[in-house]
């Protein structure tokens, strides 16, 4: 951010609000922009001025008033330029006062890509690669090699910025590593410190448990290797809150890759469990669970389950799905009727009702076992 500053605005003032409470303070009894912009250059000794001057709010999670004072620097000095940011930002967003909701560009940080990194280290062949405009004979042997050799130094760096760098600085392995370990541990103290209290142990064996998952053939998370007896109900609150703090990523399976993908989860096999309730994407893997589940969407409809889907996958089957999706269909907000009954095609979206009521059909004809449901 620094260096962004430097090349394109005549001066830089960078605020820590982890390392000076006093700052905090500042932003706590006041939300004038006027008058804190006095008070940061008196921190910073340089001059506030608008489009010429960046302002760095680095570790800004730490004050919540100062995440809020966006606002007001949004709406009463649009012309100063201002850069927050800070770790596990998701995470403190959902504590302290609200959010400057369109106030704010949001611009997430992801590791270097090896793209980015061969760039930095061999900007030739980069140019070599990116002007390629088709594939059709195997590339020259001098360019596989060199970029095999960059592609290795890549993983070895893991993508983080500052070990990347390392990497391509000369610096060695040795001080990679130390990168890399000091990364973790930092990661480590920040359980401690945001984390929800007691679920700190939960959230360090999973995040250990990880790589070793990883590197096994089968690489679907297990909650039984992260400790022996574990179970989904005592670990999902903490998995969810490394995802919701942006240390993981989710890779879902799918029963047969197309585009688009569905829009939920479709098997209770995945980990997010209760973000399918009441709903039921017809897969192979929850065919002959449809109707329970349907069933269960019908009870809870008075508690407003969002939207029920139904499915039917032969003739003979139909019978109950086409009771049940009866019964649903005045209850539920919205009900989804699939048809299933071609083996391994694609299922068919035949119409869709809210309220008891037609809201659209997809398709022009309708199945015999599907007209009960219109009616």
């Amino acid at each position: 951010m620094r260096k962004f500053g430097e090349l394109y605005y005549e001066h830089v003032a960078y605020f820590n609000f982890d390392s000076s409470e006093e700052l905090c303070r500042e932003f706590e009894r006041t939300k004038d922009p006027a008058r804190l912009l006095g008070i940061l250059q008196l921190y910073a000794g340089v001059p506030m001025e608008p489009g010429k001057t960046l302002l760095i709010f680095d570790e800004v999670q730490e004050s919540n008033k100062a995440l809020n004072s966006l606002k007001y620097f949004c709406e009463e000095v649009p012309g100063q330029h201002i850069i927050a940011a800070g770790s596990l930002l998701g995470v403190s967003l959902s504590q302290g006062d609200s959010f400057p909701v369109g106030k704010v560009d949001f611009l997430r940080m992801f590791p270097v890509t090896f793209r980015e990194f061969l760039r930095a280290d061999d900007e030739q062949l980069y140019d070599y690669l990116e002007n390629l405009t088709s594939v059709e004979e195997p590339l020259p042997e001098i360019v596989m090699g060199r970029a095999t050799e960059s592609y290795r130094r890549y993983l070895v760096s893991g993508g983080m910025p500052a070990a990347a760098w390392a990497m391509l600085s000369g610096e060695g392995v040795s001080a990679v590593e130390a990168i890399q370990k000091n990364i973790l541990t930092a990661y480590s103290l920040d359980f401690a410190k945001h984390a929800p209290k007691g679920g700190i142990p939960r959230l360090a064996a999973i995040w250990s448990s990880i790589p070793s998952q990883l590197s096994r053939e089968n690489r679907k998370f297990l909650y039984k290797l992260v400790t022996p007896g574990a179970r989904a109900r005592e670990y999902e609150d903490a998995l969810l809150w490394l995802e919701h703090a942006g240390l993981i990523h989710r890779i879902f399976c799918v029963t047969k890759p197309g585009c688009p993908s569905p829009p939920t989860t479709t098997c209770r096999r995945s980990s997010f469990t209760r973000a399918t309730w009441g709903s039921c994407e017809p897969c192979r893997a929850c065919r002959r669970k449809c109707s329970g589940r349907i069933r269960r969407s019908t009870r809870s409809s008075r508690g407003l389950s969002p939207r029920t889907q139904c499915c039917s996958r032969s003739r003979r089957s139909s019978t109950p799905s086409r009771a049940i999706g009866r019964r649903a269909a005045p209850l539920v907000g919205s009900l989804y009727v699939y048809d299933n009954s071609v083996e391994n095609a694609q299922p068919r979206l035949l119409f869709r009702m809210s309220g008891g009521k037609l809201t659209k059909q997809y398709e022009l004809e309708v199945p015999a076992w599907a007209r009960p449901v219109l009616e």
